[in-house]
């Protein structure tokens, strides 16, 4: 075994690893309607709430929320409010103070 020669510091002694850059994740658009989350911050509350759907429905949010590297309760806030977005907002103000008079 030679004898290290450590006159030019300890960087020579490193080997070059040349490593490929990581690529960018080029995060999902934003939505631009009429309904959005009514903040972003953290100390929105937040309802907690069951729904039944199909095995292969959850698979699916499931994978997505994967290959997106997102939470699913973020893949299923964003698909509820792109269905809302597509209603019309008379009526969705409409049904909701309905549904607040009722509840109420």
């Amino acid at each position: 075994m030679s004898k290290k020669n450590f006159s030019k510091g300890l960087g020579s002694l490193i080997q070059n690893t040349n490593v490929a850059p990581k690529p960018k994740i080029e995060k999902a658009p934003q939505l631009k309607a009429s309904v959005q989350p009514k903040s972003n911050k953290k100390s929105e509350v937040l309802a907690r709430t069951s729904v039944m759907v199909s095995e292969d429905i959850l698979e699916q949010v499931r994978a997505l929320a994967y290959w997106e590297r997102k939470k699913i309760q973020d893949v299923l806030s964003e698909s509820m409010i792109e269905h809302l977005n597509k209603k019309d907002p008379k009526v969705l103000k409409q049904a909701l103070e309905a549904y607040q008079s009722k509840c109420s």
